[in-house]
């Protein structure tokens, strides 16, 4: 059985792969659904099956669009060089925010990693507020 930390890093780190994760409660073990194939027939009774047995489990879906776009904001707080802070900012703020900041992280190596390392710490914490609230409810 895995501890609440790993469980917590291994989910994150499955939902930042485009992935949906259903948690047993009991068991702690990860049943991952990728999200490219969610229209194969195996897949869809897979999550058919699980869905039916939802007080068994806990379904983590991939962070939302919306919030994302909060988490690549709060990411310019991070970047100290100001050039690329309002090469980030501008990308932001046009049609596609999400793809323009990607093509800008992306064509820079240093701040991708860090946007990279950035973005896990987020779904880190994204997981373990959604298993804290399922906790709680």
């Amino acid at each position: 059985m895995l501890s609440p930390y790993q469980l917590v890093k291994e989910v994150a780190k499955l939902l930042e792969q485009d992935q949906m994760c259903y948690v047993d409660r009991a068991t702690r073990e990860v049943t991952k659904i990728d999200l490219s194939q969610k229209k194969s027939p195996e897949i869809k009774e897979q999550i058919i099956l699980l869905e039916q047995k939802s007080a068994k489990y806990l379904k983590i879906v991939p962070m939302p669009r919306q919030t994302l776009v909060f988490t690549m904001q709060d990411f310019l707080q991070e970047v100290t060089d100001q050039e690329i802070k309002k090469e980030l900012r501008n990308g932001l703020k046009r049609k596609h925010p999400m793809r323009n900041f990607m093509q800008i992280v992306e064509s820079r190596y240093d701040i991708n990693q860090h946007w990279n390392l950035f973005k896990s710490e987020q779904y880190a914490k994204y997981v373990g507020q959604l298993f804290i609230n399922d906790y709680n409810y």
